[in-house]
């Protein structure tokens, strides 16, 4: 490559050469924070920038064309009214997701306002997905739409990919979204948004339906240029080896990439070393096709020139649940101390054969399967490594940290999963003891399992396949106070969905019972209340067997809660009456307190006001005591609801206002129950203009999160609606 070259130093952010262009173009992007998997933000972060969720990319050369065509159909996608699709094909290693992730993050800076442009991301061959392709996608949707701002989970793709053509309609600014990995064109079409610019890669050359934009290796002399960017002065100093090194790299960037690294960890040694290395004669037993045996080769090399212990680490860390792990996770795997651990990871990353930002490490599909084939053709000695014990290592810590912040979350729970009995203290070793959270504690806690989900599903899965069930069904106990808190359908859905084989499988009644009780809580939520009464008689039924009273307790005191939700007030009464008998007898406050609650909504509704407000009263003080914000919000809830029942509209009001701080951010159906009530109160007040207003509110809030038509806010709307007068006409 000829001519002049510019560069950008320091931290300028993301530098675009445009107009005329000598010697191709040059992205120098500065470091970005995104998540290497699906980064999930909580709902109190409303009002921070748009999502940015592609990671960081090297500069890259020689696609100037490429990138030039792309920023313009950007800029004409900004101004249309539906989605332009590209996608850019090529070789493993050709650098086509680099090329779409510095084009986004370009189109991010050089917008009018950069903070308010969603850049939205998944890559479809993450282990965290499932393999059927419609909840793969509403999972995408549904972290999309969390990052995008306060929409709840999704129950089914269908009403995810509403909502999310709903929420990018409404953004001031047409998002960018990517999508790496695709494979066919049944694969994009749920995720597109109502507009904005879609950048897929794929290595299939051609996808009907969309624009195409191949990527090609780069040509001798780019290759060249990079290399010598890549290695520096002993490049310079041997311009006829840079030449053949770069003729044995095919072009792809991945292994010119490789082979720099090669190249500076080498050093001193001549650059004719790793000539040597990569231009060694090709397998003729390969059936790969030339450029991915070029890559595969290089990875192969790489891995060659490893210390004994990092190449076992290799192979390790290439068989972690998820696209991503700590480097804690590492440590657990591989049976290390931080410091040791820290070398090896260390060593990897010279190699370029792992990524890292801040504590999250990454490693390339490509170098992850060439890992894990080298493992199975065991061309690497492990050393007596048991790389199932390694794997079953990493998948406990990670639920682990799973369980530590679920006991932030709900410090008073039952719990029954072993893996509660390794957290340490000062969290909590006994299920009836709680300590002090602060609020912050807590949204750091929803934070890290947003983040971290990913992980913890492909973790499950993982463990599931291998054996492990013991663990696979655990993964769902410690995700239990986020689901409840995030009202995140679909994960919660498929938690359920491989745990409840593993519980069968560990032949353990309890787990089996744990596992139908939250399947339970699910379904009453999305209003199947048939389906979720069948699991909580499933779930009473294997706890009589092993005698567990707590469990017969709770699972009265939810079978009652859905008999209330279903309107059979008078049938909630005895089995409600018979759970808190049996929490009285076990002597568990928490339990006793939860069952009251519901003993109080169904007092109120058959009349019995004054033990109702006795009730409220005695689960409110219990729940401060046990420091339980959320479930003392929910109380304050029903306690209005039943002030309002009883005629007492001033009181119901007083009651929202004094909960409102306990939990400042709920979910959308939560927060959109509570203006249910507050337009019900205002229509008791005679103030029809005021009801209004909520219910449109928390009708927008529903259609907004494509609530389904039989979820409990559908039915409290409708019992608004039939309340309130016709609008009155608009005014001439």
């Amino acid at each position: 490559m000829t001519g002049t070259r510019n560069a950008a130093t320091g931290d300028s952010g993301v530098v675009v050469q445009t107009g005329s262009i000598s010697g191709g173009l040059h992205l120098h992007p500065a470091p970005l924070h995104p998540a290497p998997l699906h980064h999930v933000p909580s709902s109190a972060s409303l009002g921070r920038p748009a999502p940015m969720m592609v990671p960081p990319t090297p500069s890259m050369v020689d696609r100037s064309e490429l990138v030039e065509r792309l920023l313009r159909a950007g800029q004409d996608a900004a101004a249309a009214d539906r989605p332009s699709v590209w996608v850019v094909s090529g070789a493993p290693g050709s650098g086509k997701s680099a090329l779409v992730h510095h084009v986004a993050a370009a189109l991010r800076v050089t917008a009018a306002d950069p903070a308010a442009m969603p850049v939205l991301w998944t890559d479809l061959t993450d282990p965290a997905l499932p393999a059927d392709p419609a909840l793969s996608a509403a999972l995408v949707l549904g972290w999309w739409l969390r990052a995008l701002g306060d929409y709840p989970p999704p129950v089914s793709l269908a009403e995810a990919a509403a909502t999310f053509r709903t929420a990018t309609a409404a953004s001031p600014v047409a998002p960018i979204v990517v999508i790496d990995g695709v494979d066919t064109t049944a694969q994009i079409a749920p995720l597109l948004p109502a507009r904005g610019l879609v950048l897929a890669t794929s290595r299939r050359r051609r996808l009907p339906g969309y624009d195409q934009l191949p990527v090609d290796p780069l040509p001798l002399d780019a290759a060249v240029t990079l290399l010598t960017d890549l290695i520096g002065d002993p490049a310079r100093r041997d311009p006829a080896a840079v030449q053949t090194l770069a003729a044995c790299c095919a072009g792809l960037p991945l292994v010119l990439r490789l082979a720099a690294a090669h190249a500076v960890r080498l050093a001193p040694h001549p650059l004719s070393r790793v000539v040597e290395l990569l231009s060694a004669p090709a397998d003729p037993a390969c059936d790969l096709p030339p450029l991915e045996h070029a890559v595969t080769e290089a990875i192969r090399t790489a891995a060659r020139e490893l210390t004994a212990p990092a190449r076992r680490a290799l192979l390790v860390l290439a068989h972690l649940p998820g696209a991503m792990f700590s480097s804690a996770a590492a440590g657990a795997a591989l049976a290390l101390d931080a410091a040791r651990t820290d070398r090896l990871l260390s060593e990897l990353y010279q190699a370029d054969l792992v990524d890292h930002e801040d504590l999250q490490w990454w490693m390339r599909k490509q170098v992850t399967d060439y890992a894990r084939t080298a493992a199975a053709q065991d061309e690497v000695d492990l050393e007596g490594l048991d790389l199932r014990v390694a794997v079953a290592r990493a998948i406990r810590h990670y639920l682990l940290q799973a369980a530590q912040q679920d006991l932030v979350l709900a410090p008073g729970r039952i719990r029954t999963a072993s893996l509660y009995g390794a957290c340490l203290p000062p969290l909590r070793t006994a299920h009836n003891t709680a300590r002090a959270t602060a609020p912050a504690d807590r949204r750091a806690a929803l934070e890290w399992l947003g983040a971290w989900a990913p992980v913890i599903v492909a973790a499950q899965r993982q463990a599931a396949e291998q054996g492990l069930h013991a663990l696979a069904w655990q993964a769902a106990e410690v995700m239990q106070a986020y689901l409840v808190h995030t009202k995140d359908y679909m994960l919660w859905r498929v938690l359920c969905r491989i745990a409840a084989p593993s519980a069968r499988a560990c032949a353990d009644p309890g787990a089996q019972a744990r596992i139908h009780m939250l399947t339970g809580v699910l379904e009453r939520q999305c209003g199947d209340y048939d389906l979720a009464e069948q699991h909580y008689t499933d779930a009473s039924q294997l706890f009589t067997q092993i005698g567990d009273l707590l469990g017969e307790a709770s699972a009265a005191e939810h079978q009652g809660a859905t008999l209330l939700q279903s309107g059979r007030h008078a049938e909630a009464l005895p089995v409600l009456e018979r759970g808190l008998a049996l929490y009285q007898a076990v002597h568990h406050p928490r339990g006793q307190a939860l069952l009251m609650r519901q003993l109080a909504v169904a007092l109120s509704r058959t009349g019995n006001w004054q033990q109702a407000t006795q009730y409220f009263a005695t689960v409110d003080a219990v729940l401060a005591s046990l420091d339980e914000p959320y479930l003392r919000w929910r109380n304050g809830l029903d306690n209005a609801a039943a002030e309002l029942h009883a005629g007492h509209s001033d009181a119901a009001r007083q009651v929202l206002d004094r909960i409102a701080p306990l939990w400042p951010d709920p979910s959308v159906p939560d927060r959109a129950q509570e203006l249910c009530l507050r337009a019900a109160i205002c229509l008791h007040d005679h103030d029809p203009q005021q009801a209004r207003a909520h219910y449109d509110q928390a009708t927008d809030l529903a259609d907004a999160a494509a609530l389904p038509d039989r979820h409990f806010v559908r039915t409290r709307l409708a019992e608004v609606a039939r309340l309130l007068p016709p609008p009155a006409p608009d005014q001439p």
